[in-house]
């Protein structure tokens, strides 16, 4: 992939990202960062505090801490996500079985997955806008004057998706831009979901989502307490489909580790989950993440 004409050697999509893990168990959807995203993180610890009587100090007892909130806002703009390969399929994943070799390829990024098919089908958002501009740009100018044939007119009026033979793919914008759109609204929608559960299955709650940012956060399993969408007037519209060029998206994020309630093993699956403290810190591992599987 190449930027500016120049060779893109920070591959920053394929190593920093968020996982979404559905609890359906079968799907696990990703929303790569395509620019540097902005992180921060706090966490606070329960104190009970005493004040004995005629003593120039607090004593406090430890009782545990809240935990760990990250707030990431990320930036997602159509002229730069054009310089990469777009499309829904590419960020989906799906598995099949119950064996334990097909729950470990839920979590493992190194594994070879089973992918969805390279189209998932159904229509275009962005060809439908587009095609409903054309439509009010036809009520007021004849197709000669916005540069049409009349098959193209024609098939632009009519309801459905508009065949090969009327050569509309030809005049719309090139499908890798259609694609490029549909691609950002499919990391929007994943945004919104990080809060809901499934509505045909009240059970089935928010997906849980695993941060990858470099050496920082290395599958850091979390639960989303809050996001906001919001886009930037000057950097404008793309006209036919009213899509912002620049979108900022911030999410809180609240770090849960579960496990199998048993003892935090690195880059195991499960048990790379559960609590751990000071004492994976100040020795092997040094690290208090899940870190990504083993090969």
């Amino acid at each position: 992939m190449r930027i500016a004409d120049q060779p893109d050697t920070r591959l920053l999509p394929e190593r920093a990202k968020l996982e979404f893990h559905y609890p359906d168990g079968d799907t696990v959807l990703y929303v790569p960062f395509y620019e540097n995203p902005k992180i921060s993180e706090a966490m606070t610890a329960n104190y009970v505090e005493y004040n004995p009587m005629a003593r120039a100090g607090s004593l406090y007892v430890y009782t545990g801490a809240k935990s760990r909130k990250i707030k990431i806002k990320a930036y997602y703009t159509l002229p730069h996500l054009m310089e990469f390969n777009m499309g829904i399929a590419k960020f989906r994943r799906i598995f099949v079985g119950a064996s334990k070799k097909e729950k470990r390829l839920l979590f493992s990024q190194f594994t070879n997955f089973q992918t969805a098919a390279a189209s998932l089908g159904g229509t275009s958002i962005a060809r439908e806008l587009q095609r409903e501009y054309y439509a009010y740009r036809l009520e007021q100018s004849s197709p000669e004057e916005i540069g049409m044939t009349a098959a193209q007119a024609q098939a632009i009026k009519e309801q459905g998706p508009a065949s090969e033979s009327t050569s509309i793919l030809k005049f719309l914008k090139s499908s890798s831009q259609n694609q490029t759109i549909d691609t950002m609204l499919f990391f929007i929608a994943l945004f919104r979901s990080s809060v809901t559960n499934n509505a045909e299955n009240p059970l089935e709650g928010p997906p849980l989502i695993r941060l990858n940012f470099g050496t920082l956060y290395q599958s850091v399993p979390c639960i989303a307490k809050s996001y906001n969408i919001a886009w930037e007037e000057d950097g404008k519209y793309d006209l036919e489909t009213l899509t912002p060029r620049r979108i900022e998206v911030n999410i809180e994020l609240h770090e849960v580790r579960v496990g199998d309630f048993g003892e935090y093993l690195p880059a195991t699956i499960a048990k790379r989950d559960n609590l751990t403290g000071w004492e994976s810190a100040i020795s092997q591992p040094y690290t208090l993440d899940p870190q990504k599987l083993m090969k």
